[in-house]
């Protein structure tokens, strides 16, 4: 995935305390794992064959792709943490952007289907742990290993070259793309017709949270393509 978005999201007032943010878990991480620890046994959390130490790295790295893909103006700055608050509410905060419920088995199924659909023709994106190597105990945060093991997986180009010389044709005139302005997949779109974005939108973000303005242009192009 380009991460350009990302790193000028990085820049910004609130990215920079997400940033620091970052870093303190993982400065932290000794003393967090014990609570983290505690945290998934009593949820009955089996990530199995990965370890706890393990699944907290992979959320800390997660945080910023999470945060930014699910971002609330109104309200998700002001809920970072920083190094000031307790160890406990580092780790409340953490939860609350990126749930440990998505790595557990009990949830396999679902990540297996989604992962092998993302590494056979999707494609999905990677972390930097450039930064963090200090920190973490694995060699390798891909997130290819949440795909099944069951099967060989070979990334198969023609789905997205399929979807590519759609896109150069008439059908591609009835479709249009609504993205969030913060969204890290909007940087993936083939789309060059039919773009709308929403400012300081998210992953979540809709025709309905497009200016009235542009909304009218949506549907009037699709009471056009009607007649």
């Amino acid at each position: 995935m380009d991460d350009s978005l990302l790193y000028d999201l990085s820049q910004t007032d609130c990215g920079k305390k997400l940033s620091a943010y970052q870093r303190s878990l993982f400065f932290y991480k000794k003393e967090l794992l014990l609570i983290f620890a505690e945290y998934a046994l009593k949820k009955e959390l089996i990530f199995k064959p990965l370890d706890a130490q393990t699944i907290f790295d992979y959320m800390v790295l997660e945080l910023p792709f999470t945060f930014w893909q699910t971002f609330k103006k109104e309200d998700q700055c002001k809920y970072i943490s920083d190094s000031t608050v307790s160890i406990n509410n580092q780790l409340v905060s953490l939860i609350h952007y990126v749930r440990p419920q998505f790595f557990s088995v009990k949830k396999l199924s679902f990540r297996e289907r989604a992962f092998y659909m993302f590494y056979h023709e999707l494609g999905y994106y990677e972390y930097n742990t450039e930064p963090f190597k200090k920190y973490l105990t694995q060699t390798d945060y891909s997130n290819k290993r949440f795909a099944t093991d069951r099967v060989t997986i070979k990334f198969d180009k023609s789905f997205q070259e399929g979807v590519n010389a759609m896109m150069k044709t008439d059908a591609s005139e009835t479709i249009f793309f609504v993205y969030g302005e913060y969204d890290p997949w909007r940087l993936q779109s083939s789309a060059k017709k039919n773009v709308f974005v929403v400012k300081e939108g998210s992953h979540s973000s809709r025709i309905k949270d497009l200016p009235s303005t542009e909304q009218t242009v949506i549907f009037d192009k699709v009471k056009s393509f009607m007649k």
